[in-house]
């Protein structure tokens, strides 16, 4: 039986107990730091360093069991076009770890033996290893990936609260074409958008 949500979650948090602890007397340094004057980015600078990178597709098709719904990529998962590729993205750690794609096959109670290859491959010793290379392949197997705004940016603070809620009627078409039981918005204020609360 996998780990609970809350439990996976959990082991994440950070320790502030164990940051509070005094480190010894001959590991402690001091540092004397001047004030740094930092020069406010230019608004036409930053959307330059963005405007070579590609929008990252849905990955949509009928008959999906599951559909997992971002803001909108960054930078890195356009560059390699792969749902939540940057390396620090927790996605796929705890995609990996509650085991999802198991939960997904059981719903589906579906022949996995056309699949193989695709299940060695994501599969090691047992061990759910899903990464973000792997996420049109499991489009086969029921997964999906979409977004809310399907344009990159360095952070969805980037995204208007219009761009957003334009986006809304596409990504509702996208869960009709789907047709997936279940809807995982990453993040509550892409549903906080859907809905109009934000």
């Amino acid at each position: 039986m996998s780990k609970s949500l809350r439990d996976v979650i959990g082991s994440f948090k950070y320790d502030q107990d164990e940051a509070a602890k005094p480190k010894s007397v001959s590991a402690a340094k001091i540092v004397k730091t001047s004030p740094k004057k930092r020069k406010p980015a230019s608004p036409t600078k930053h959307a330059k360093s963005h405007e070579n990178l590609k929008d990252l597709s849905p990955s949509i098709k009928p008959g999906l069991t599951i559909v997992f719904v971002g803001f909108n990529p960054g930078v890195e998962s356009s560059r390699q076009q792969h749902h939540y590729a940057h390396p620090t993205n927790l996605f796929w750690k705890l995609f990996n770890q509650l085991d999802l794609l198991s939960a997904v096959l059981d719903y589906r109670n579906m022949d996995v033996a056309c699949h193989r290859a695709l299940l060695d491959e994501v599969y090691t010793n047992g061990n759910l290893q899903a990464r973000p290379e792997h996420d049109f392949a499991l489009i086969e197997l029921g997964v999906g990936f979409t977004d809310l705004v399907l344009r990159c940016t360095k952070q969805a603070l980037e995204l208007s609260l219009l761009e957003k809620a334009q986006n809304i009627p596409r990504l509702l078409g996208e869960f009709n074409a789907s047709n997936a039981p279940f809807v995982v918005f990453v993040g509550k204020g892409i549903w906080e958008v859907c809905l109009g609360t934000s």
